[in-house]
């Protein structure tokens, strides 16, 4: 830890930076917030005065939770329309990761990229032809529809196109099916989404390639569990 005082240093020809490294920045997303953090420091004007917290939601610097609420009305938070129902039959961790999924908040390839985290490769690692997107990953990814294929099969159900994950998560409001069809199909999916994602995670951090004739025989499993 140290000062900002410590680091920037004023004098006659501008303002310069007096780095001490235990280690320097070398990765791409290192770099980049080096040079964010070095550009935010050069604009630091330094006085002698005693160091104080001021809230930058009011003009007076004053904290107040009425401050608070009028600045998070102001924020642009960027919700989804869809609402996601609850269904009641499969684990807890399948509904809540079904609402992460529709709300694009799983550490995909491309999402983690998109917060400066080098990766490397953000290839799908199913199929390794498009870059891995919540959309891609359940519905574009070759080995992800065989998957689906089977699921079908299963549940005496017509082979389908879809184009988003929203598509896939809406399947069951197809014609002449029963409500209580139609909630079993809904749980079938969420579970059949859960055990792809699984499946993926096992590939990249333990290096085990799953079957697709396993992923459909745990679904299965889980479901009538």
């Amino acid at each position: 830890m140290c000062l900002v005082s410590d680091i920037l240093i004023r004098s006659d020809f501008g303002p310069s930076m007096n780095w001490s490294w235990k280690k320097e920045p070398t990765s791409k997303a290192e770099l980049e917030e080096f040079e964010e953090l070095s550009e935010f420091i050069s604009q630091v004007l330094l006085n002698m005065g005693v160091d104080e917290w001021r809230w930058e939601g009011d003009a007076n610097g004053c904290f107040s939770v009425a401050g608070v609420r009028g600045w998070l009305s102001k924020i642009n938070v960027g919700s989804s329309d869809y609402v996601l129902d609850w269904c009641k039959w499969v684990p807890d961790k399948c509904n809540i990761f079904m609402w992460r999924a529709l709300l694009d908040r799983l550490p995909t390839k491309t999402a983690l990229s998109r917060r400066n985290i080098d990766i490397g490769n953000t290839q799908c690692i199913f199929c390794d032809e498009s870059e891995e997107t919540v959309d891609h990953v359940f519905t574009g990814c070759g080995f992800s529809m065989t998957v689906w294929e089977g699921i079908l099969r299963w549940c005496s159900l017509p082979n389908f196109f879809v184009f988003s994950l929203k598509d896939v998560i809406e399947m069951h409001r197809m014609d002449g099916l029963s409500p209580l069809r139609k909630e079993i199909i809904r749980g079938v999916v969420m579970t059949c989404c859960w055990r792809i994602w699984r499946a993926r995670n096992e590939m990249i951090f333990d290096d085990k390639r799953c079957k697709v004739v396993e992923i459909v025989a745990d679904v299965k499993a889980i479901s009538f569990l």
